[in-house]
């Protein structure tokens, strides 16, 4: 009786330590999960454009809407951000709460540099090329908050219009990039827009940008085609189209007749709308060359 009476004893301080040992690890597990938690707490993540005073892109779970300015070789562009935590604003002083930028995992080294001042950061162009880079927020020197990647462009600087033989004042156009078109169809996505209309010239390139840009000004005060919203139309070299934008997405079909390479200017900014290109195929056509006036 008394052996079995230990026996008993000794299975129920076997089973309380092992409970005890399972409340310990949930223990564990739930601290792990508030500790990470907060990863998931970024409610909004908007980059803005220092010299603009406007947001450039901001995070939409995964991906971004709009992108950075472009960044002249040589020089660079001040960037801060606007954070919220659980919906409420969180004050990047530079201290208790800095932004952070670095180079994405395997984007190309070399193209920009960065420096990073606290509230905001800069990125400066060193070569002509493409890179990309995540946004960090970071607490008492902790990463609490990771964007997603986001594309960097070292473009040209440009000299507005001083090789033309007169002075057009200020240009009608904000953008143009180089794009290489083969004979097919396109489309242009609008994510979304705050204009009603935007304005756009296709050219040819001839090599010269001082002298493109002085044709594109003339070709913009001539008949201009309005294309509305949906409908497809042909990209004719040389020529002007007003194309009429919804508030949120708007596609257009256009078609390239001869293969080559193009210039489009654009009255507005391209990340105004999170303006991309495709080919037929569904493959995004990324612009070169670019151009801000």
């Amino acid at each position: 009786m008394k052996k079995t009476l230990v026996l008993v004893v000794f299975l129920l301080a076997g089973m309380m330590l092992l409970s005890g040992c399972a409340e310990e690890a949930q223990s564990a597990d739930d601290h792990y999960d508030q500790d990470h938690s907060h990863l998931e707490e970024i409610t909004a993540f908007e980059i803005i454009d220092r010299r603009a005073e406007a947001v450039t892109a901001y995070v939409h779970g995964d991906h971004w809407h709009g992108s950075l300015p472009v960044v002249p070789e040589g020089e660079n562009i001040s960037l801060g951000a606007y954070i919220e935590e659980d919906d409420e604003e969180v004050l990047i002083d530079g201290d208790h709460h800095v932004l952070g930028v670095v180079l994405a995992a395997g984007a190309e080294d070399g193209i920009v540099s960065i420096d990073s001042h606290g509230d905001h950061v800069h990125i400066k162009g060193e070569q002509e090329g493409e890179t990309m880079v995540v946004f960090q927020f970071i607490h008492d020197g902790e990463v609490e908050y990771e964007t997603p990647p986001i594309k960097v462009i070292v473009g040209h600087t440009h000299n507005h219009g001083h090789a033309h033989d007169h002075d057009h004042g200020e240009e009608p156009y904000e953008w143009s990039g180089l794009f290489a078109f083969a004979v097919g169809t396109y489309t242009m996505v609008f994510e979304e827009s705050g204009d009603p209309s935007i304005e756009l010239v296709f050219m040819s390139d001839a090599g010269d940008r001082d002298h493109s840009d002085h044709i594109a000004y003339h070709i913009l005060e001539e008949e201009i085609k309005t294309v509305n919203p949906g409908d497809s139309f042909e990209a004719e070299v040389n020529h002007a189209y007003m194309l009429i934008l919804n508030p949120d997405q708007t596609e257009f079909t256009f078609t390239v007749a001869e293969a080559g390479d193009y210039l489009i200017y654009m009255e507005h900014f391209p990340r105004e709308f999170n303006l991309r290109f495709f080919d037929g195929s569904g493959e995004e056509i990324v612009p070169t060359d670019i151009v801000e006036y």
